[in-house]
């Protein structure tokens, strides 16, 4: 957990704060109650759209792309060596996928980014005819694909395997080999990856779509007529996350009945990781940090008028990282044999959610924004 002690950059920050107030009277009953003052949240949402969402996208192309040339390099050499090697490549790009799950909205809701990249369960048997069958699977194809054969999924089952247990590099390369349509497969969905992450990315960027530009600017022609409206999205993003880990990505597994086939990243043993992510990707946007940059964020709004809530949420955001990854052995095997364990991370993560909808949600409405 980050030091509460006040750096000089959050000094700074919370002196512009105490300017951009429409009143900052000497001897009024608003200087009682901070929360009744005008907040300009330019900065803030600045922030969050441009150093958050937007480098978020902007690493989730560059993990794209690089697990594209991984499945390229298999293609061309086909050793254990780049089997791993394109392992690593899809683990590393489900990282900045599963953060940006805070912020499921715009366009990745409205142009189907989310379904076209994410899909699970994964249909394996739709998937398997089509490797059994003879269609050019190329840009064409996966573009007119389901989403449920195609994205991050389809991609995990080529080159983990589905057989239920760890695969060594050596089998999912004697898999591949044995049906050489299958590296077609997995190049053709690789590049639909990236055209989708791409879209998405430029969707948000100031030289593409500009979406961001909706919570930079808002009222006029924004999505937002309000900064409170963005604002509200912003959490609202983080609500969506927190409510999908903890009643649907660890609660539908879980059961009961114990649902193997429910546990999402199973091919590749991934489930913990994703989840923990996703909550990371909360903690990123609450305090508007990511790849190294430092805030500011939603918590310098809060914690300038009410202290108590921002360290609530703060713990309840460690509380469910931990807990998740508290879990032991793979959550595949974890729904069944360690099932308090993960009792305690479903708690974590749905009582995280509750503080940001019970709580920070009627804090926000009752606070003023210019």
């Amino acid at each position: 957990m980050r030091t509460r002690l006040m750096t000089t950059l959050t000094a700074a920050i919370l002196t512009v704060m105490c300017l951009t107030l429409t009143a900052c009277p000497d001897d009024s009953s608003d200087e009682d109650d901070p929360q009744l003052q005008t907040f300009n949240a330019d900065f803030m949402l600045e922030n969050y759209a441009v150093d958050v969402v937007t480098a978020t996208y902007a690493a989730l192309q560059t993990a794209a792309e690089e697990l594209e040339d991984a499945a390229n390099d298999l293609d061309g050499t086909r050793t254990t060596g780049n089997v791993t090697a394109a392992q690593v490549a899809w683990r590393a790009a489900r990282e900045p996928w599963e953060n940006s799950e805070a912020f499921l909205f715009g366009p990745v809701d409205t142009a189907g980014y989310d379904p076209r990249m994410d899909t699970w369960p994964l249909n394996g048997t739709d998937m398997d005819a089509i490797l059994a069958g003879s269609a050019t699977l190329n840009a064409a194809f996966f573009a007119s694909a389901a989403d449920d054969v195609k994205g991050f999924h389809a991609i995990e089952r080529l080159i983990f395997g589905d057989g239920g247990s760890i695969d060594t590099a050596a089998e999912i390369l004697a898999e591949l080999d044995g049906d050489t349509r299958r590296y077609e497969y997995l190049i053709g969905a690789c590049a639909d990856l990236v055209a989708a992450t791409t879209a998405l990315h430029t969707a948000w960027r100031s030289t593409g779509g500009d979406y961001q530009d909706n919570f930079i600017n808002t009222g006029g022609s924004s999505v937002y007529p309000s900064q409170k409206a963005a604002i509200l999205e912003w959490v609202e993003g983080m609500i969506t996350i927190a409510d999908e880990v903890g009643s649907g990505k660890l609660a539908t597994p879980f059961g009961p009945p114990a649902d193997i086939d429910a546990v999402e990243s199973r091919f590749a043993f991934n489930s913990q990781k994703d989840f923990a992510d996703n909550i990371r990707g909360i903690q990123n946007a609450y305090l508007g940090n990511f790849g190294g940059f430092d805030g500011p964020g939603l918590e310098i709004f809060v914690a300038s008028r009410n202290d108590e809530l921002d360290q609530e949420i703060r713990d309840a955001i460690e509380l469910a990282i931990f807990e998740i990854e508290d879990i032991p052995v793979s959550f595949e095997d974890a729904i069944t044999n360690n099932r308090p364990e993960v009792q305690d991370a479903i708690d974590a993560v749905l009582a995280l959610r509750d503080v940001l909808n019970d709580e920070l949600i009627p804090f926000l409405n009752n606070s003023n924004f210019q």
